[in-house]
């Protein structure tokens, strides 16, 4: 009797051990090297770390996905293509950082990620800072250096030779807006403001039906005049409705999605914009016809820094692990009228779990890689309503809106938890 009970703890233990090994989540440099390059897109573009990355089919937090850039770096330094386990790692208590800006060569920057990846093995945590010839670096600036590296590595399938380093300090430096930022008045005053490019240019063609828009002028822009814009089909001139967003000299247009296989002219007419020191655009207009677009077939992701949200946006289920249903007769993501999406709360991963924790003025983004944006969004009020007062009729028209719905309470299907989230930029990805 007392052989069975020690054979059936060795068995047992022996279980839980292959049990533990296989539930333990694995990437490879490729899934790193790809999910780097929106890191790297999302610092440049947000001056800040995303709180969550999905990486291949896992998703990870900043501090968990800078170990698996710096092994990853060393993995392919040392022509090592075996996966990376993922580890549980907080974010550093008490970062610091003195570093000036400058370049890394290779071989600095292998030695400095093999000394965290040491520092992470015994410890069992992120260091505060690292130590670099520059300098010492603290853990946001380490993971977009390492994000830049393993982005080349995507594109060229080799590390680079060096790679720039800026502090933090400068990399999440807030812009100023563009319309507080006032040239030499006279340099203004004496330069008409004119279109210098266009994207697509004109007369482009197999121009995909969700295009971003995007016109630069030749100097920075602020103050848009929505009568002074129009974008029509060609052949019957029917208006098709915009949003905007500026960024320094240019502007970016987003519309409702296009028709396909038409021709298109967007007109911008004399002072659309204006410059610093109040002189108007002049007048410029190009043509350009769409492709065949497939809006029911899209790669996009809905991302909640709040909420630790990266979740698959999808137009064909509901239910499916960590994913969101795109109601396919509200609006295109980022575009004018209502966008609207519904999830669950306690099932199938329960993505929208968390809703609950949104407060006025927090971020919500699209990642939309069909198009080729993000659209940005800010939480302005949430309501509870039940299922008889529901109505899927979404406004096709007037300011950007995203809705997200969700069960209340909690796994009860009588009543939605309804987000109202406000456009407030449309940019390239």
């Amino acid at each position: 009797m007392e052989k069975k009970i020690i054979l059936f703890l060795a068995t047992l233990l022996v279980a839980v051990i292959l049990s533990g090994a296989v539930s333990a989540a694995d990437v490879s440099n490729q899934q790193v090297g790809v999910a780097s390059g929106q890191v790297k897109k999302y610092v440049e573009t947000e001056a800040s770390l995303p709180s969550a990355v999905t990486v291949g089919s896992e998703n990870v937090t900043s501090p968990q996905f800078l170990y698996l850039l710096t092994k990853s770096t060393t993995n392919v330094n040392s022509g090592i293509s075996s996966s990376i386990a993922i580890k549980n790692l907080a974010v550093p208590s008490k970062p610091s950082e003195s570093v000036k800006s400058g370049t890394l060569t290779k071989s600095q920057y292998i030695t400095v990620a093999n000394s965290i990846n040491q520092f992470i093995n015994t410890n069992g945590r992120l260091p505060n800072f690292a130590n670099t010839n520059l300098g010492t670096m603290r853990y946001e600036t380490l993971t977009y250096t390492y994000s830049s590296i393993m982005n080349f590595y995507n594109t060229n399938k080799r590390l680079p030779n060096y790679v720039s380093v800026k502090p933090w300090s400068t990399i999440s430096k807030p812009t100023t807006p563009t319309n507080t930022s006032v040239p030499p008045v006279q340099a203004d005053s004496k330069t008409p403001l004119k279109v210098t490019s266009t994207d697509p240019a004109n007369y482009s063609y197999n121009i995909p039906t969700t295009k971003l828009i995007r016109i630069t002028f030749s100097n920075p822009i602020y103050k848009p005049n929505s009568t002074k814009i129009k974008l029509e089909t060609y052949s019957d001139q029917v208006n098709v409705p915009l949003t905007y967003t500026i960024q320094g000299n240019s502007i970016y247009i987003d519309h409702i999605p296009l028709k396909n296989l038409r021709t298109y002219r967007l007109i911008v007419y004399s002072n659309f914009v204006q410059n610093s020191t109040g002189n108007g655009s002049t007048y410029y207009s190009f043509r350009f016809k769409t492709k065949t677009t497939n809006l029911n077939s899209y790669s996009a992701r809905l991302v909640i820094p709040k909420m630790g949200s990266n979740i698959q946006i999808r137009s064909d289920t509901l239910n499916a692990n960590n994913a969101i249903y795109h109601y396919t007769n509200s609006v295109y993501f980022g575009t004018p009228g209502e966008c609207a999406m519904i999830g669950h709360r306690t099932t199938w991963t329960a993505p929208m779990r968390k809703i609950h924790t949104l407060t006025t003025g927090d971020l919500i983004y699209i990642y939309d890689y069909t198009a080729k944006k993000i659209s940005k969004y800010q939480y302005q009020y949430h309501e509870i309503l039940p299922n008889w007062k529901l109505s899927n009729n979404w406004k096709k028209s007037g300011p950007s809106m995203l809705i997200l719905k969700t069960c209340h309470p909690p796994g009860s299907g009588a009543n939605k938890y309804i987000v109202y989230a406000k456009l407030v930029s449309s940019l390239p990805l």
